[in-house]
């Protein structure tokens, strides 16, 4: 999903998320984050902030993707860890 700020609006400071950075210094998720706010609030001053605003529609798929991806990352490091003796019962460890 593409999302732009214009270039205007770069600069801008606006916020949510526990800071104000400018727009042109926020991740993509960060911006789709501002952009669903927009869409579910109807606000025409967020809306006006982005060159062209994605569906709400648009915007769910994405955020959705995201999560489906941060589980799977978390799942991949879980897999990589050693697994726990099963044997030791926890706080017995040998010192």
């Amino acid at each position: 999903m593409q999302i732009s700020i214009k270039k205007k609006y770069l600069e801008t400071k606006v916020g949510f998320g526990s800071n104000a950075k400018p727009l042109g210094q926020r991740t993509l998720q960060e911006l789709q984050e501002l952009a669903l706010y927009a869409r579910q609030s109807n606000s025409k001053s967020l809306s006006n902030y982005f060159e062209q605003l994605p569906t709400l529609q648009e915007l769910q798929s994405g955020k959705t993707s995201q999560v489906i991806a941060d589980i799977k990352s978390n799942t991949d490091a879980v897999k990589t860890e050693k697994p726990a003796d099963s044997n030791q019962v926890p706080g017995s460890e040998k010192k």
